[in-house]
């Protein structure tokens, strides 16, 4: 039972450090008012553990027993409560989740290629309907997007030479590879 009140401490605690560090907002109201409940419930829980423990000692075991019931439910409600923050959690997990995605060019037959003429890339995010650009630290285009998930139609820039053919991609985590990146191909077109 103490665990459960360190524990509800702990999630708000750390809730409230990612929210602070989340590059994507988001709101810790669920999460402080289902930690509220748990400390709730625990403190029925030691509530009713004081009052059978009394009973008992006290060789009333019909009380005791009568109590048994609530305390089941209250510790079923404490389970239920729990599956709620998880779910919550999962939900805040996957809003916030970023994804670093590399614009890797291909020839018409998937052979990776690098010369091109192109004046940088560009994502078009199908949420919010607008258009994202990556950058470096210093603000130079790059090849290297890092987006939260969503569906987005990568492109470039055509050159004087050359293009490329849009890709859309649903970004998840089961397209992310081995180092950690998703690589969206773009096939490279040239006159």
């Amino acid at each position: 039972m103490n665990h459960i009140q360190n524990n509800a401490d702990d999630i708000d605690y750390f809730a409230g450090l990612a929210h602070d560090e989340s590059t994507i907002p988001f709101s810790t109201a669920p999460v402080t008012a289902l930690t509220a409940q748990l400390v709730v419930l625990n403190d029925d829980v030691i509530g009713l553990t004081n009052q059978i423990t009394e009973a008992v000692s006290e060789n009333r075991f019909s009380d005791a027993n009568a109590l048994v019931p609530d305390l089941r439910s209250t510790i079923a409600s404490q389970s239920g409560v729990s599956q709620d923050m998880i779910t919550v959690l999962e939900g805040i997990k996957q809003a916030t989740t970023v994804y670093t995605v590399v614009i890797r060019l291909v020839d018409n037959q998937g052979n990776p290629t690098s010369t091109n003429d192109l004046h940088g890339y560009y994502a078009y995010d199908h949420a919010t309907g607008g258009y994202v650009y990556p950058e470096d630290e210093r603000g130079y285009s790059t090849d290297i997007f890092v987006l939260p998930a969503g569906t987005y139609t990568f492109d470039s820039y055509n050159g004087y030479w050359s293009g490329t053919n849009s890709t859309t991609v649903t970004l998840s985590n089961a397209l992310v590879n081995e180092d950690g990146v998703i690589v969206v191909e773009l096939v490279l077109w040239s006159e």
